[in-house]
């Protein structure tokens, strides 16, 4: 019984993180920008689809795993591999990129000549270090699909 309360909570788990990610990778792909947090959401969601799937597979045997849970599965992982690995995730590191580049550009320019500009140089590097940690976090996804 245990095993049976895990796979249908596992199921229904499934069935909510990949109807939400369907839902982010399509805005996702109709925007031109994202957040820090805009991104890390979709990396993390598309993760927790996955390891739900990899949950559900150990299922195939059994007669709980169905041909419409096999078709799901299917759909799912074809659109994390061409929607969100083959077009939005090169997107996002290419855009995290060029915000790495801009922001060490701007600090190479900048002075310090009074308080606020160092708080402001400050700020940056702060903005810096978030942008740099979320890139390698996206490059240790990346690292995963090779």
């Amino acid at each position: 019984m245990q095993d049976d309360d895990s796979f249908e909570y596992t199921l229904s788990c499934f069935h909510v993180e990949s109807d939400k990610l369907q839902k982010t990778i399509k805005e996702e792909l109709n925007s031109d920008a994202w957040s820090i947090s805009e991104m890390i959401g979709v990396y993390f969601q598309v993760m927790s689809v996955s390891s739900h799937i990899t949950l559900l597979n150990k299922y195939k045997e059994s007669d709980r795993y169905d041909t419409s849970l096999s078709e799901k599965i299917q759909s799912i992982q074809k659109i994390i591999t061409e929607e969100f690995n083959g077009m939005l995730h090169p997107r996002m590191m290419s855009q995290l990129s060029i915000s790495i580049d801009d922001s060490i550009k701007k600090l190479q320019s900048k002075t310090q000549s009074s308080k606020k500009d160092i708080e402001d140089q400050a700020r940056l590097y702060e903005e810096l270090r978030e942008k740099m940690s979320t890139k390698e976090f996206l490059v240790q996804y990346d690292r995963g699909l090779k």
